[in-house]
């Protein structure tokens, strides 16, 4: 049976996220061997090493906080409620783990340097909320109208029956005249560097 899925729009605390969107939970990390079962001190380093030689490649993380800095968040991230079903529930660490699934709140695609930079600008995070288990139950949902004016008439805007809604590509706003190629290019990179040079020996520790 397709689950209708309800769909509500809120300002949540970043700190409140589960947030698999980041750089320490990109698929290119979470997809090593126990991956998962490192410290928490070793995936904030990973973001650590990630936004620093990113940023100095790009520009990326300096331009979007200064954007966040001068005009908010534009565009909200997207969340989900209940167990993930975009990513592989087993990517998220103990550490992160709300004891009841039914309170875990993720972000697992689309909003993971917003919410950093949020939580370190101490300000919330607006979020289009797919309610997989009815955890807003009772909640004014988010209408098509209020949906359209919250994403200032994004065009790819993607609905799923068992996803609920997502936005595959967000316009870099903050980023002028850089190459899409560039971009994935110096990602790339910059991750297989940081899982060579650090991520591997770590999970050899193990």
């Amino acid at each position: 049976m397709t689950q209708k899925i309800k769909v509500y729009y809120r300002e949540l605390d970043p700190k409140t996220i589960i947030n698999l969107d980041q750089p320490a939970f990109y698929r290119e990390f979470t997809s090593l061997h126990k991956y998962s079962r490192l410290p928490e001190h070793v995936h904030q380093e990973v973001n650590r090493q990630y936004i620093e030689q990113f940023d100095q490649a790009t520009g990326h993380w300096t331009a979007l906080e200064n954007s966040i800095r001068e005009q908010g968040i534009i565009y909200p991230v997207v969340i989900s409620t209940g167990i993930p079903r975009q990513r592989d529930p087993s990517e998220v660490p103990a550490y992160l783990r709300p004891t009841d699934s039914r309170f875990w709140i993720v972000c697992e695609s689309s909003g993971g340097a917003r919410i950093i930079i949020a939580d370190k600008l101490g300000l919330k995070v607006p979020a289009v909320i797919n309610d997989r288990v009815n955890l807003y139950e009772g909640q004014p949902e988010m209408r098509l109208q209020e949906l359209v004016q919250k994403t200032h008439g994004l065009k790819n805007i993607d609905i799923v029956d068992r996803i609920g809604i997502s936005f595959p590509i967000l316009p870099k706003v903050h980023l002028d005249n850089m190459e899409d190629t560039h971009y994935a290019e110096e990602r790339s990179r910059v991750v297989t560097g940081i899982i060579a040079d650090y991520v591997l020996p770590e999970l050899r520790n193990l």
